[in-house]
């Protein structure tokens, strides 16, 4: 018995994949059909059909474990994305007419949503209260957040309260969701919070912006649309998955998502590198914050589970 148990445990990465499985493919299907990188996930099919996904996957594990299977941690990721954004869209779409946003529905997007988010983030917290604890080098990770934020919104000069408040909101909401976790899985929870950034790595970061305007290299284009999809839901959780200690699994959750957005901006620089006026330094410094806010956002997420799982002396278990 026990070795079966350890068989099956070596192979749960397989069912930790699919929902990057079918997010590349739907990536590369729209890619082939569009050749337009940034309406990836454009139709609300493709939408509900991941939503589907995740929600059998997370449901399937809880089932089948008694509890939330680390295997479905990036399906649960993926959902901490996506029902925000059904959530705003449902609201939007049943109260309001069709047409140009009104102000009450700028105030529900900029205002209202991000507050729900923050609420849920300081409930959590206040739960875990006595066990939480904040090191120094996350202090200085969650000060790189705002930073990153601020430069973020320089070009448009929104540096305002609203900025910090919507990125922090939507950043923040899968470490503490993963946080719930930390305790009985430690930095396996940190798969939650690769898999919850992909939709700011993939829609709000974009490696892939423009490149269909400036480029006629279609192949580099490709390669740049399926990068945060291929490192941050797949390669990832394999990694982390598969790896026995705490530094594989910190290099797990850490390593994929930073070569994979290193990669796509530096062959953006190559494309761009002829093109002043798309490539300028200001958009260098604001894509550059863009990717190291995501890389910043998993690294205080390492940082505090491994925190949190060592207060509660717990182990961390496949």
């Amino acid at each position: 018995m026990q070795t079966r148990n350890i068989y099956l445990a070596r192979y749960k990465f397989i069912l930790a994949i699919p929902p990057g499985l079918f997010v590349l493919g739907s990536e590369l299907h729209t890619w082939q059909q569009l050749r337009f990188s940034s309406v990836h996930f454009a139709q609300i099919s493709n939408r509900f059909a991941l939503l589907a996904l995740c929600v059998a996957l997370c449901t399937t594990g809880y089932v089948y474990e008694r509890r939330f299977a680390v295997w479905s941690f990036p399906a649960l990721g993926l959902l901490l994305g996506l029902l925000p954004g059904f959530a705003a869209v449902l609201v939007i779409n049943s109260f309001f007419e069709p047409g140009p946003p009104s102000h009450l529905q700028t105030f529900l997007v900029n205002w209202v949503l991000p507050s729900i988010l923050w609420v849920a983030i300081v409930a959590v917290l206040i739960r875990h209260r006595y066990a939480f604890r904040m090191s120094l080098l996350a202090w200085a990770l969650l000060g790189l957040l705002i930073v990153t934020n601020l430069v973020i919104a320089w070009p448009v000069n929104v540096w305002s309260l609203k900025s910090i408040s919507w990125g922090g909101a939507w950043l923040l909401f899968p470490v503490a969701i993963g946080l719930l976790f930390a305790s009985s899985h430690g930095l396996l929870a940190g798969m939650i919070v690769v898999a919850g950034l992909f939709w700011w790595a993939n829609e709000i970061y974009d490696p892939s912006y423009a490149m269909w305007i400036w480029s006629s290299n279609y192949v580099a284009e490709a390669i740049v649309s399926v990068l945060p999809s291929v490192s941050l839901l797949i390669v990832s959780p394999v990694w982390t998955l598969l790896a026995r200690s705490t530094r594989g699994r910190i290099l797990g959750l850490l390593i994929p998502p930073l070569l994979g957005l290193a990669s796509g901006e530096v062959i953006r620089s190559v494309m761009f590198l002829n093109t002043q006026r798309e490539y300028s330094l200001d958009t260098w410094l604001v894509r550059s914050a863009g990717a190291l806010e995501i890389i910043a956002t998993i690294a205080l997420a390492v940082v505090i589970y491994r925190l949190f799982s060592r207060s509660n002396v717990l182990a961390m278990r496949a």
